[in-house]
């Protein structure tokens, strides 16, 4: 499975979900690759620490930019073909950059971190623009939208403004499991740290991970709620 990690600006909140979902996913016993595109290239200063503090789970990371990214990035996928990872993770940066292009296009999955203030088609229509350029390329992509909150609910007026952007995209879907911003905000304390090492916050992540990935799907229909990094669901 390739998963691209959408954002209209990207930036810090992109590369936090990417490093979260990698670990909830190699947590899971799925071999994943994470390749960090952005010009940041956090995700690989990350795994640089990760690796020198030892926590493990360590998921492997390639920085893979610049020229050339789309061919480099399709003999990446060809010389893999699943023998190595089960996923790959690509954390593209901003959606207009040519590295997110690419990665669209031979992607399986979207997904798209999203505020609710900032579901707004007069406003943000640049990314909903992208991702329906990309389905013109990439007809099979699957493109899910995850709710990013500051408590990690969902008032039902937010669910709507949200919903309603999702379905801007074709085949655009609200993810069932809705984020609180702490999990990526400033969760981690020590160096190579991820939120998703600590106990509230890997359930969101892991059931955002099988989402995104096809993993365990949640069956509960309606809306629940809970605090404490515990996980959210909406009806799709």
């Amino acid at each position: 499975m390739i998963a691209v990690i959408a954002s209209e600006t990207g930036g810090t909140l992109d590369s936090l979900l990417a490093e979260n979902l990698a670990v909830a996913c190699r947590r899971a016993g799925r071999r994943v690759l994470l390749v960090d595109a952005a010009p940041e290239q956090a995700c690989r200063a990350w795994a640089r620490a990760r690796a020198a503090t030892h926590l493990r789970p360590l998921p492997d990371v390639l920085g893979l930019r610049g020229m050339g990214f789309g061919e480099r990035l399709a003999r990446e996928l060809d010389g893999n073909s699943g023998t190595r990872h089960d996923d790959v993770l690509v954390g593209a940066g901003s959606c207009d950059s040519p590295e997110c292009r690419s990665a669209l296009v031979a992607a399986q999955v979207a997904l798209v971190p999203i505020a609710a203030a900032d579901a707004d088609p007069a406003h943000h229509y640049r990314l909903i623009a992208r991702l329906n350029a990309a389905r013109m390329f990439n007809p099979d992509l699957r493109v899910l939208f995850a709710a990013v909150t500051d408590d990690g609910t969902l008032a039902d007026a937010d669910l709507a403004r949200v919903r309603a952007y999702a379905r801007e995209v074709m085949g655009g879907r609200l993810a069932q499991t809705v984020l609180p911003a702490a999990i990526l905000h400033g969760a981690a304390v020590a160096a190579g740290a991820c939120a998703c090492d600590t106990d509230g916050a890997r359930a969101a992540l892991d059931a955002l991970c099988d989402e995104a990935f096809g993993g365990r799907r949640s069956h509960h229909h309606g809306r629940h709620e809970a605090r404490c990094g515990k996980v959210q669901t909406v009806q799709g």
